[in-house]
């Protein structure tokens, strides 16, 4: 009696994996199951066609041949992407949302030059194509870059913008010393501010009333010192050397 039941557990568990083996092959080929439709949604830099082909993606392609899960693994790889969240719909379509990165400082090392995102993440090297117009940061190591000081330079960088500095002095560079502190150049011209450790915002604050007063006398700064540690409120600026008038022509002698 044993013998035979499990002669007929046995067939019914050939069956059901024969029925299996049937089904899976059928939706694998059947064209109800082709992709028909790639959506994609939060695209900046990269274009469709881009992010369709780093999903391994095409249409036409049975919608079975990749998982969500695999999708969103093969797009988190590409240097532009930060996240993916993959949708796959029956019968033929996936969905794909994208936070891509914004690059908002380069990173200047020995070993080459680096993109580097506004949450602080260093995702790719900097190639040709790639954004020119950013500020440069120098003056890392390898070990202060893991100390964190990138998310630092951009919560700096983001103080600055919200200050409105930015729309009157581009910065060109951002210089950080062993000791923790900044230095920016800006302008175009090589104005060099000494802002020392954080908090900024204070610091920004003061550097825009000096500007501005700058500009209303029209002189133009070479330097401002803003890191006076016993008088936070002291600003030391060196103005910038106005070049000397040509002298003016001797009047004509009367013939």
């Amino acid at each position: 009696m044993f013998a035979a039941k499990a002669c007929v557990a046995l067939a019914l568990l050939c069956g059901g994996v024969a029925t299996y083996r049937l089904l899976d092959g059928y939706v694998r080929s059947a064209e109800y199951f082709a992709i028909t439709t790639l959506e994609v949604r939060g695209t900046v830099r990269l274009e469709d066609a881009d992010v369709c082909a780093a999903a391994g993606l095409t249409l036409g392609a049975n919608v079975f041949e990749h998982t969500a899960g695999e999708v969103k693994a093969r797009l988190e790889r590409h240097p532009w992407i930060a996240r993916a969240s993959v949708e796959r719909r029956l019968p033929g379509r996936f969905s794909i949302e994208l936070v891509e990165h914004l690059p908002v400082v380069a990173l200047a090392t020995e070993a080459g030059a680096y993109l580097v995102s506004d949450e602080g993440d260093v995702f790719k090297e900097v190639e040709q194509g790639d954004p020119v117009d950013l500020p440069v940061l120098t003056g890392l190591s390898p070990a202060r870059i893991r100390e964190g000081v990138l998310l630092d330079v951009v919560t700096l960088l983001g103080e600055y913008e919200a200050s409105g500095l930015d729309r009157r002095e581009a910065i060109d560079e951002i210089h950080t010393e062993d000791d923790g502190g900044v230095t920016l150049l800006t302008g175009g011209d090589g104005m060099t501010v000494r802002l020392g450790r954080a908090p900024y915002r204070s610091k920004l604050r003061r550097l825009r009333q000096v500007l501005e007063r700058l500009e209303g006398s029209g002189a133009r700064a070479a330097y401002i010192y803003m890191d006076n540690v016993r008088r936070r409120d002291r600003v030391t600026v060196r103005l910038r050397e106005l070049p000397e008038a040509p002298p003016a022509p001797a009047p004509a002698s009367a013939t």
